[in-house]
């Protein structure tokens, strides 16, 4: 509902395109409008090369307080995405309250915020929000559970640092893949669960900035860094 209610006054681009399907690459396109293949953040350890000036730091050198609240690593010190923040946290996906405090870090006319929250994001939650899923406890575990094996098979040979392609485990994941594909209605209802507790913080989150007056005079900006897939082309997960 908040999200609905943010685009019918904003204006909505409903073909967009991740430029990668995962948080690392893509969050370091949004910064920096270049392709992966320009900044070179390609897999875990990559950070953002000299030669490139993230978005902040021009807006810094342009006079404004620049404020980074980020639940993913990636976004941050760890890939050096904190360039050019004046302020910048690594903790809980933002609400309102959390917004509230970093605003109390500048006291710049102009500012840019920048929030990266992870949800709707696995390992799934149970929460009151949303339509009730008829989930149990030990089937959301087994869920999360499945969805985290297929991760680490799908990453065996980068992490034990093989040469990709080294391990054949594709048996194994078309297994599990099986397994989910006939849990999906239940895995739907998890993620919609989670989708009502994202579109919660971002209502909290409008609030604050309306509250302190910021909101009508901003250009607010809502993206995400890639998607889930649920089968519809293959494949689960990022």
């Amino acid at each position: 509902p908040h999200l609905d209610a943010l685009a019918t006054e904003s204006v909505v681009f409903e073909a967009a395109s991740a430029p990668a399907p995962w948080t690392l690459p893509s969050v370091a396109s949004l910064m920096t409008s270049t392709f992966p293949c320009e900044h070179g953040l390609l897999v875990d350890g990559d950070r953002l090369p000299e030669s490139i000036t993230p978005l902040a730091e021009r807006l810094r050198a342009s006079g404004f307080g620049t404020l980074n609240l980020h639940a993913n690593p990636y976004a941050g010190e760890m890939s050096g995405l904190d360039r050019g923040f004046d302020h910048h946290r690594q903790g809980l996906d933002a609400n309102g309250r959390t917004v509230e405090r970093a605003l109390d870090h500048t006291a710049a006319s102009r500012i840019f915020l920048y929030i990266h929250n992870t949800g709707p994001h696995d390992p799934y939650h149970e929460t009151e929000l949303g339509p009730e899923t008829g989930v149990s406890v030990e089937e959301r575990n087994t869920i999360n559970r499945q969805l985290q094996q297929l991760r680490r098979l799908g990453r065996a040979d980068f992490a034990n640092e093989r040469p990709l392609g080294t391990t054949d485990n594709s048996a194994h994941q078309q297994r599990l893949m099986t397994r989910l594909g006939e849990k999906k209605a239940d895995l739907l209802a998890l993620y919609a669960k989670d989708v009502a507790r994202a579109d919660a913080r971002l209502g909290r989150v409008v609030a604050a900035l309306k509250q302190r007056d910021i909101f009508e005079n901003a250009l607010f900006v809502l993206v995400s860094d890639h998607g889930e897939e649920f089968g519809e082309h293959g494949g689960w997960q990022h």
